[in-house]
């Protein structure tokens, strides 16, 4: 039984490996053990740089909004695609970068965005191998690629511009692609997306854009799991992958709410950086016991919750680690392994195991809700509590280098591509 529930989770490294971010969107009805770094050689390389973008238009109008003053919406753009999933080995040939796909006609309640920054994350490339169910079905093939993104609002639907005055032409913002976008292949690695007017959230003055580019993958899931696991102030959280960029906005978000973290790490170094960051308690699974660290640190009582993204042995001691009635958060599956655990946690300690995906998360909340939670992280980020690691630029027809340059284990910052 629980093999088979391991065999549905798709790692989605969402940029983890340490030091990048690890956040799982999906998972996956056929779990593969892919391990995203090998992937690296079957990919082109090109040298990471930092790039200037070149200008986007701020106020864009649509072709059939067009004015002498600003320059019209072109017929065709560039869209990075992947042309059929064939897995890793097939991966190279399978991405294509498009230079004339059309630029989408706006239906009545939308709005076009003219996309501007869009990171990488290592779940693009589960996307692009056809491992990631959140994201086209084959059907869908060609898809274009990206789980997020943000641009500037170039056009909008006539019942759009009624209803959302606030996204105006010009006016920045972070399309909220899980809803849908996704399911039908159409991502942000393209130079104009139409979507909903009500799956976009508007970004505040407070927050840069390569701050809002990366709002959708990991703030989102911070906040959306501690939501669910609702720790009290002054108890224990237990996560692993701590040391990833979703793991250390983790740190973040709890110490300034008063939740105190246990954070798992596979390399004894990371321990020092974490606790700078304001990380409680550091265990480093390759050395430690981490269950027995726990109950140590938490005098016999376990911590309240935990999140876990890597699977294998470690779900086992995670399991272990919370309070009997305690719940943990499956979010990932970094380790490409089925995960293991104890009976005895499940039926004598009533443990709850639940997965978690912050799309399916999003579609569950009312468009109210959903602009709230939006909020709250744009508010985290502008006011410092969140601060996403941005590392270098590449422009959107370096989609495929970029995707390996992201892959490299270990890797410091998340790649945007610009353009």
């Amino acid at each position: 039984m629980l093999a088979r529930a391991a065999a549905r989770l798709t790692s989605l490294v969402s940029s983890p490996l340490a030091s990048s971010s690890t956040s799982l969107l999906a998972s996956s009805p056929s779990l593969r053990a892919v391990s995203l770094p090998a992937l690296a050689p079957l990919l082109p390389h090109t040298p990471p740089r930092v790039s200037t973008p070149s200008p986007c238009p701020s106020a864009v109008p649509h072709r059939a909004m067009a004015t002498s003053s600003a320059p019209e919406i072109p017929a065709t753009q560039r869209a990075a695609t992947v042309l059929a999933f064939e897995g890793p080995k097939r991966l190279a040939d399978n991405l294509r970068l498009v230079a004339d796909k059309p630029v989408p006609s706006l239906g009545p309640n939308q709005v076009l965005v003219r996309m501007q920054l869009r990171p990488v994350n290592p779940a693009d490339g589960l996307c692009a191998m056809g491992y990631y169910p959140g994201f086209a079905p084959a059907s869908a093939l060609p898809a274009t690629l990206g789980l997020e993104g943000m641009g500037v609002v170039a056009a909008l639907g006539e019942a759009a511009a009624q209803s959302a005055p606030d996204l105006a032409v010009g006016r920045r913002v972070v399309p909220l692609l899980a809803l849908g976008a996704l399911e039908a292949g159409n991502g942000a690695w393209q130079e104009y997306l139409a979507v909903d007017a009500a799956h976009v959230a508007a970004v505040p003055a407070g927050v840069s854009d390569e701050d809002a580019a990366q709002l959708a993958v990991n703030p989102l899931t911070v906040v959306g799991m501690l939501r669910e696991v609702n720790v009290p102030r002054g108890e224990y959280v237990v996560q692993t992958q701590a040391g990833s960029t979703l793991g250390r906005m983790l740190i973040q978000v709890a110490r300034a709410r008063g939740i105190k973290t246990i954070n798992v790490v596979r390399r004894a170094a990371q321990a020092a950086e974490l606790k700078a960051l304001g990380a409680d308690e550091v265990i480093c699974s390759t050395d430690e016991n981490v269950a027995e660290r726990v109950a140590a640190i938490t005098g016999g009582r376990m911590a309240h919750a935990a999140v876990e993204s890597v699977a294998g042995d470690l779900t086992g001691a995670v399991l272990s680690s919370v309070r009997a009635g305690g719940t943990v958060l499956m979010f990932g599956g970094a380790s490409g392994a089925s995960f293991t655990g104890s009976i005895g946690d499940f039926i004598f300690r009533d443990v709850t195991l639940k997965g978690f995906w912050v799309g399916r998360f999003l579609k569950a909340l009312s468009h109210e809700e959903r602009q709230a939670m939006a909020k709250e992280a744009f508010d985290l980020i502008a006011g410092g509590t969140v601060t996403p690691f941005t590392g270098d630029k590449m422009d959107l027809g370096e989609f495929a280098a970029a995707l390996k340059n992201q892959m490299v284990e270990n890797r410091q910052g998340k790649i945007l591509l610009y353009g």
